[in-house]
C-alpha cells in the first residue's frame, strides 16, 4: 500500500472478535488485518458496542475494562475503539455519546435495513423466567448490530468486516447508504488491496455529519449514571425487572 495514500479504515464486528477468541478458521485472515494495523497500513477499528454483547457464560460484562483486557489478549491493542450512541442499560459510560433526534436519524436508517421488522426501541418489563427476557436479549442483540454499523459510518466509513449473514444479505443497501464495502473476513485483505474500487463515502452523508458537529465529540462523562448503569447490568444478568424507560 502506498504510504502517501489515505490509510484505509477497517471496522471489525463482534463476530470477528469471537472468531479470534475461539481461533475459528476466519482468525487467520483477521490476524493479517491486525498485522497491517500494527504496521499502521490500515486504521483498524472496533465498535465499543461489541462490549455489550452477551458473553460465553450467557451474561453481560459489568465493566468495559474487561472488554479492553480481552482486546489486548487477542492482539487488538492497536485497534481504535469507536464510540456508539448512549443507551443506558446497554452501553458503557465513557464509550458512548449522547444522542438526540438528529443523530438517531442515521440509526433509524441503518435499523430499517438490518431489522425492519423489529422495534427500534425497547418497551416492556424484563422479568425472571419470562418470555420478555428472551425478547430483551434479541432486541439488545439487534441494537448491538445496528450500533456497530452506526459507529462505522459515523467515524468515516471504509470497510466493514463481518461474518454475520444478515450483513452479507443487506450489503448492497448498506453500501448505498454509507459507501465503502461490507465484506466477510476472508475477503477483507483482497478488498483492502483494491481499495480504489470502494464505493465513495456519500457527500450528502459527509455533509450531514459535519452539520451535526465534530466526529470526535466528547463521550458521556464517567460519572453520568455510572452506578445506575452497573446496577441495571446486574439486574438483567439476574433476570430481574429493569426500568426500560431509560433504555
Amino acid at each position: 500500500m502506498d504510504t502517501a495514500e489515505e490509510v484505509v479504515k477497517v471496522t471489525i464486528d463482534t463476530n470477528c472478535i469471537i472468531a479470534l477468541d475461539e481461533n475459528r478458521p476466519q482468525a487467520l485472515a483477521l490476524r493479517k488485518l491486525i498485522s497491517l494495523s500494527d504496521a499502521k497500513r490500515i486504521e483498524l477499528r472496533v465498535p465499543a458496542i461489541s462490549a455489550s454483547e452477551k458473553q460465553k457464560d450467557n451474561r453481560y460484562l459489568g465493566n468495559f475494562k474487561h472488554f479492553k483486557e480481552r482486546l489486548v489478549r487477542l492482539g487488538l491493542e492497536s485497534a481504535k475503539i469507536i464510540y456508539t450512541l448512549n443507551y443506558l442499560g446497554v452501553t458503557y459510560i465513557g464509550t458512548s455519546v449522547l444522542g438526540g433526534p438528529t443523530l438517531m436519524m442515521l440509526e433509524r436508517e441503518i435499523h430499517e435495513i438490518l431489522a425492519p421488522n423489529r422495534p427500534i426501541h425497547w418497551s416492556g418489563d424484563i422479568k425472571e423466567n419470562s418470555e420478555s427476557i428472551k425478547r430483551w436479549h434479541k432486541w439488545r442483540n439487534t441494537k448491538c448490530d445496528v450500533m456497530a454499523f452506526w459507529s462505522h459510518v459515523w467515524y468515516g466509513g471504509g470497510i466493514f468486516v463481518s461474518d454475520d449473514a444478515n450483513f452479507s444479505r443487506k450489503k448492497d443497501q448498506l453500501i448505498n447508504l454509507a459507501g465503502g464495502a461490507v465484506v466477510t473476513s476472508d475477503l477483507a485483505l483482497e478488498t483492502i488491496k483494491n481499495n480504489s474500487a470502494l464505493s465513495p463515502y456519500p457527500e450528502d452523508l459527509r455533509d450531514f455529519i459535519k452539520r451535526i458537529g465534530p466526529q470526535d465529540r466528547a463521550p458521556v462523562p464517567q460519572t453520568f449514571g455510572y452506578y445506575w448503569n452497573m446496577q441495571k447490568e446486574r439486574e438483567v444478568n439476574r433476570g430481574r425487572t429493569t426500568d426500560t424507560k431509560s433504555v
